[in-house]
Formats: C-alpha cells, structure tokens, sequence
C-alpha cells in the first residue's frame, strides 16, 4: 500500500492486481460503483 493512498484506490488497485485478467474487459468506473454499493448506507441519508 502506498502512503497517502485512498482507501478506495488501493483496493481497486488490489482488485485489478489479483483478478485483473478477469476485470480487465470491465470499466474501472464501473468497479467503483460496485465498491461503493457494497459499503452500508448512510442511516442520516
């Protein structure tokens, strides 16, 4: 992990390190929305 690195970038960056030849044909954009729809809702939204 680099330091200063968002939590986020660096477990894209994990992702596409392990499974990249699975990923590879997908949108990286569309990873990160699948990121952010695993995390628990906002209960204040």
């Amino acid at each position: 992990m680099r330091p200063g690195e968002p939590v986020l970038d660096q477990l894209l960056r994990l992702l596409v390190e392990d499974f990249g030849p699975v990923l590879c044909f997908r949108d990286p954009d569309d990873i990160q929305l699948e990121l952010f729809a695993m995390e628990p809702a906002d209960p204040a939204g």
